[in-house]
């Protein structure tokens, strides 16, 4: 009896599925059991492809080039670069690769990872950051990693991937209370010659006006002329403040509201329609 009725059962879900409309309307996925999972390309992209390499050998070789530029110049103060740590100058991508693995978000055993100090340095960032220490340009490495319980693991980090100038004067993580890296640029502008800023998040080079997907990019369309001289911009497709765009900022949310947000805001193209919308269909 209960193979009849499976049967008769799955006869009538063919059916169904032979026979039904097909709909205009993209849907979007609703299962969100695991919404981590929706990041499992980004990961393979930034861990596999030989393009997020090459990006960020092209980004370190302009950064070359405008650093060399400008020992040519003549400065009254001492030169300096401003770089943010990770997905600029060590990859965390094992620990995106965990947190998809297990359903789990920032800051999920963040700090343990961190503790462990076994990220990799990327490509092309220790070359630059030696040539920029042969030369006497002071490093400095402005992350919003914790200051006062992740300082030590990360300089151990630093100083095991042989990157220069790895110390807590160079080392400037973030403080409690603290919001953003504004105050931290501000040291290091008003003691030297910034050449440039080299980051893959907007946060690293400024602080956008409105963090919206609309703000985010008149930031970018303001600062245009800096990419690739004084903003050396990174590729990071795992997450970032573009995320939190997204979210409009609230990463409380349910992973179903998260993952309906990401779709919405998707563009597809119809051949019904022969045109090109957002998908919205909620």
């Amino acid at each position: 009896m209960k193979k009849i009725k499976t049967f008769a059962l799955m006869s009538t879900a063919l059916i169904a599925m032979t026979f039904s409309p097909i709909t205009n309307v993209a849907q979007a996925s609703t299962d969100t059991d695991n919404i981590g999972t929706e990041n499992i390309m980004s990961v393979a992209w930034f861990q596999t492809s030989s393009e997020a390499r090459a990006l960020y050998y092209q980004g370190y070789n302009t950064a070359t080039n405008n650093m060399r530029n400008k020992l040519a110049q003549p400065s009254d103060r001492p030169y300096a670069v401003v770089l943010d740590i990770d997905e600029t100058v060590l990859d965390n991508s094992p620990y995106q690769a965990y947190a998809l693995k297990n359903n789990v978000s920032y800051p999920t055993n963040w700090h343990n990872w961190i503790l462990s100090a076994q990220a990799k340095a990327l490509p092309g960032v220790k070359n630059f950051l030696n040539l920029a220490n042969a030369n006497e340009v002071s490093i400095f490495y402005v992350s919003d990693r914790n200051k006062s319980t992740e300082t030590d693991a990360t300089i151990k980090n630093l100083t095991e991937q042989g990157l220069p100038q790895a110390d807590k004067d160079h080392v400037l993580l973030k403080s409690d209370g603290e919001s953003g890296k504004s105050t931290r640029r501000s040291q290091v502008e008003s003691q030297y010659n910034v050449i440039e800023y080299i980051g893959d998040n907007l946060t690293d080079f400024n602080d956008p006006e409105t963090n919206s997907i609309d703000g985010r990019n008149d930031d970018v369309n303001t600062d245009s002329t800096y990419f690739g001289d004084k903003y050396i911009i990174l590729p990071n497709p795992m997450y970032g403040g573009w995320e939190s765009a997204i979210y409009n900022n609230n990463y409380a949310i349910s992973d179903a509201e998260k993952s309906k947000l990401r779709q919405s805001y998707l563009n597809y193209y119809d051949p019904n329609t022969d045109s090109v919308t957002q998908i919205k269909a909620f």
